[in-house]
């Protein structure tokens, strides 16, 4: 492959090694909830101000296994596909 895309994003995207590629993929990752995050409050602001209420009225205990609950789906998501 000798086109212009890579030549320029190749070098971006072959790391020196496994903790630059780690380091990466994790930076990768907060930017992608970043975008997510400023995504939907830009478009739905009304509705995650209703979002946020309702969270502050729930209890600590249902919070936390809702917590629970999609970090290991988010998990197994990421474990799925790095496998």
């Amino acid at each position: 492959p000798d086109s212009e895309f890579f030549k320029f994003f190749g070098k971006a995207m072959k790391p020196v090694d496994i903790n630059s590629k780690l380091v990466n993929e994790f930076i990768i990752a907060i930017g992608l909830l970043f975008f997510i995050e400023g995504l939907l409050l830009a478009i739905l602001p009304s509705r995650i101000k209703n979002m946020l209420e309702l969270i502050k009225n729930t209890p600590e205990n249902k919070l936390r296994s809702f917590g629970l609950f999609f970090l290991i789906i988010g998990f197994l998501i990421i474990w799925y596909i790095k496998n």
